[in-house]
């Protein structure tokens, strides 16, 4: 499907405005998760990869996740095919665009330790915090899902040494 929309600039300009009124129309999930408290008990610096939102689309979400976390230091980076981000010309404060195919090895890497205290977050955190995904694995069959997420599963590692 997103193959024959890229051929068509009309259709594919209508069908990133409608996924972007879709947005604006629902209750918004982001808006839920504590991501400023959660975010916030981790010493980041502005080189920190706060969040990788996979498949974001048009930019908003990942906009307003990064507005929620004013005062955490860190970014945010918005992943979608390249045609989706040369459609954004907003200002994206805080928010890079990488253009990605999650049908491929997710390039941008999180490395954290576990600590044996669930009450206390694990001082030693490198690369990517958070991988965000949604509106992406209904528009695919259950063989693409599961590859789509074993992409996001890869790049992930964690050190139960702690």
């Amino acid at each position: 499907m997103f193959e024959y929309l890229a051929q068509d600039p009309v259709r594919f300009k209508n069908f990133n405005g409608a996924m972007q009124a879709k947005t604006a129309q629902i209750i918004l999930p982001y808006d839920m998760f504590p991501f400023k408290e959660k975010l916030g008990k981790i010493e980041t610096t502005d080189d920190t990869s706060l969040l990788v939102d996979v498949g974001g689309g048009n930019e908003q979400v990942t906009v307003d996740i990064r507005e929620l976390c004013l005062g955490i230091k860190g970014k945010m980076i918005l992943q979608d095919q390249p045609q989706v981000l040369d459609g954004i010309t907003a200002s994206l404060p805080g928010v890079e665009k990488m253009g990605y195919d999650f049908f491929t090895p997710q390039p941008l890497k999180g490395e954290w330790q576990l600590s044996p205290f669930p009450h206390i977050i694990p001082a030693n955190i490198s690369g990517i915090l958070t991988y965000y995904i949604r509106r992406c694995l209904h528009d695919w069959p259950e063989d693409q899902c599961n590859m789509i997420l074993k992409n996001i599963a890869a790049a992930t590692t964690s050190n139960t040494d702690l």
